[in-house]
């Protein structure tokens, strides 16, 4: 417990700068009133990345929507999951 004390102690005047800069942008009544799961959520977004999203917003200019070079990146992204 001494050495999370001590940790704490040495990052403190971070730790409070770092609230008093977040809380400029969001309120900290709204954070008192946010559970942590979806306070991490719209910070960090879903561990999920949806591919027909993906697919959507991504454009390459050096291939059309049927090149073979494009297929086959999608095929390895989509192995990834």
């Amino acid at each position: 417990m001494e050495i999370n004390k001590e940790m704490i102690t040495e990052v403190e005047e971070q730790i409070i700068a770092f609230k008093k800069g977040f809380t400029r942008m969001v309120p900290e009544v709204f954070l008192n009133c946010m559970e942590y799961t979806l306070f991490h959520r719209s910070l960090a977004g879903k561990n999920e990345i949806d591919l027909k999203d993906l697919k959507e917003v991504i454009y390459f200019d050096s291939f059309s929507r049927n090149d073979k070079t494009e297929s086959y990146f999608w095929e390895v992204v989509a192995e990834f999951d």
